[in-house]
């Protein structure tokens, strides 16, 4: 029984160690070829500008490290951090960090 609980501290450790620090999110995030621009704010809310005008969201970490947004429609978006960038599920979208 010590061992598998040793095994599953390891492993949890190890995970923890693979995902990135909740702050490495904060900041401007620009879409690459377009007009899109993420603001996160490390109170876990986000402005999203487009030339659609502005839109507040909400912002999470999963537990498989995927950032979850919900915007005000209630739409659910999950981002992966892929490198120094953000990539949308479901999109060839990407973000790259600005500020």
């Amino acid at each position: 029984m010590k061992k598998c609980i040793l095994f599953l501290l390891i492993g949890l450790a190890a995970m923890a160690g693979c995902s990135r620090p909740e702050s490495e999110i904060y900041g401007t995030w620009k879409a690459e070829g377009f007009d899109f621009v993420a603001e996160f704010s490390n109170d876990h809310t986000g402005t999203s500008t487009s030339a659609m005008g502005k839109t507040p969201f909400t912002w999470m970490v999963q537990n498989d490290g995927r950032i979850k947004i919900i915007d005000q429609f209630k739409k659910d978006i999950f981002l992966k951090f892929r490198e120094d960038s953000l990539k949308i599920d479901g999109s060839n979208l990407t973000l790259t960090k600005i500020k």
